[in-house]
């Protein structure tokens, strides 16, 4: 056999062995198969939240509806004594929301925008079960955006607590890489200890308002 023959199968083999080692690694050590399980029920509830705002928030915060979002900017522009579509650090950070950077008569088109674009990336995320941290911000500040002009409609606690969750899961994945099972970048522990604290305070929360 040629000499070429015996190189080609030591690199087979060892192609196997690594990916054999890393399989052995992952199922022993970490969570890689559960962040995929997350990931995909993450951005499912993504998916409603977006939908949800795409179909029906228009009626509610639009510019003709029930809470007009233009209504509520001016608002929060005399509280900062601003002027008309002007912002500054202070209000921003106050109310973090894309919608400082709208202009009135384009309000519907931006909120069907940010929904549709929360939508169309919440759906990558759930068919691929990866992600990576880009993606899971822009997911984070789209709905974040929808949240702080949403007013009564979405003062409710699960809107907040998806939002944690969300920024948690910026965390949760690698920087750039979008594979289902990345190498070198496991599941980070501060993530799993920050989702263990969150859920702790779910449930004392849930039983002391039942007292």
């Amino acid at each position: 056999l040629p000499p070429h023959y015996f190189i080609q199968s030591n690199l087979r083999m060892s192609k196997k062995d690594d990916k054999q080692d890393f399989i052995n690694r992952t199922e022993l050590r970490g969570f890689w198969l559960t962040r995929i399980v997350f990931l995909r029920s993450l951005a499912f509830i993504y998916c409603i939240g977006f939908a949800v705002s795409l179909f029906q928030n228009k009626a509610l915060i639009g510019s003709n509806g029930i809470l007009p979002i233009p209504a509520y900017m001016e608002q929060l522009r005399n509280h900062f004594n601003l002027k008309a579509e002007e912002v500054t650090t202070r209000s921003f950070m106050a109310v973090p929301t894309l919608f400082w950077f709208v202009v009135e008569k384009h309000t519907d088109t931006a909120l069907a925008l940010i929904s549709t674009s929360g939508l169309a990336v919440s759906v990558a995320v759930l068919l691929q079960g990866s992600a990576n941290m880009v993606i899971m911000s822009v997911l984070w500040i789209l709905y974040h955006s929808i949240v702080n002009v949403g007013q009564r409609w979405y003062s409710f606690g699960w809107e907040s607590q998806l939002l944690e969750t969300g920024f948690l899961a910026i965390w949760l994945v690698p920087v750039l890489s979008v594979q289902s099972l990345p190498f070198n970048t496991p599941t980070s522990r501060i993530c799993i200890y920050g989702y263990r604290w969150l859920l702790f305070r779910i449930m004392i929360g849930a039983g002391l308002i039942k007292v």
